[in-house]
């Protein structure tokens, strides 16, 4: 694991960041002595969006490939910012290291839960339907194709396993990019699979496409090729998805280990 350590800039309290001679970072706050963070030391930084960065004090972390996350007053990550990374610092890296952990089971069972949760909230918000906070993204999968069969009155199976069969190869085009070690993707632990895992927690958003669709589209082309005339269509959002789920992974990752 790494030994540089993560620095947290908190909200509630303005503060002022500055490069200090061009190794450290220089943090300024009302009624209180300057903070001095040497660079060399630090792993990530978390900030608060209160906070002012003067520009050559973020540009100083990215060259040193320290990751800048921003959060917001409940602490979840609304931006990330990320420069030339040091070889341990990238996300093959940190699974690597990861995945060698005692207690990996844990993490990912705890990542994956907190991920599926988020992805329940985002379905039941874009449908309008009580927050039930039980509710499993199995659960609410299977009241979507409930209402895809009364309203295509026809079951939905072959368009739905043709879309998800399209969303898995796009998912496992995405961890390919991100990861350059692909055996750490596939059986690195026992069942761990994860491209599968994130085609699972993503299928909430191919449902609510599904559900966008006009019945009539579905009579005038085969399943194979309305999934991929539907996935050339939405790949923007699909990949936004999958890519924002490989970043937490990176930002939890780097949490865990720092």
């Amino acid at each position: 694991m790494s030994t540089n350590r993560a620095l947290y800039i908190e909200h509630g309290v303005p503060c002022v960041i500055t490069l200090d001679q061009g190794v450290a970072l220089r943090i300024e706050t009302p009624h209180r002595a300057p903070a001095w963070y040497p660079l060399q030391r630090l792993g990530r930084v978390q900030s608060s969006t209160q906070a002012r960065w003067h520009i050559d004090a973020l540009l100083a972390c990215l060259r040193q490939g320290i990751p800048v996350v921003f959060t917001d007053r409940r602490g979840q990550p609304v931006a990330w910012c990320y420069g030339p990374r040091r070889r341990e610092r990238t996300l093959t890296q940190l699974l690597r290291d990861a995945l060698r952990h005692a207690d990996w089971p844990d993490f990912w069972r705890a990542w994956v839960a907190q991920i599926e949760r988020a992805e329940c909230d985002h379905f039941q918000r874009r449908h309008k339907l009580p927050n039930g906070r039980n509710n499993t993204l199995q659960q609410l999968h299977v009241r979507a194709v409930n209402h895809m069969q009364q309203r295509w009155k026809r079951p939905p199976g072959p368009w739905l396993r043709a879309t998800g069969q399209a969303v898995a190869t796009l998912v496992s085009a995405i961890c390919y990019d991100a990861v350059s070690d692909h055996t750490l993707l596939h059986h690195a632990r026992p069942g761990l699979h994860i491209p599968s895992e994130l085609t699972r927690l993503l299928q909430g958003r191919v449902d609510a496409l599904l559900l966008s669709i006009n019945p009539d589209d579905l009579q005038q082309q085969p399943p194979a090729v309305f999934a991929a005339k539907l996935l050339d269509a939405r790949r923007p959002e699909l990949h936004r998805a999958c890519a924002t789920m490989l970043a937490d992974l990176e930002h939890c990752l780097r949490e865990w280990t720092s």
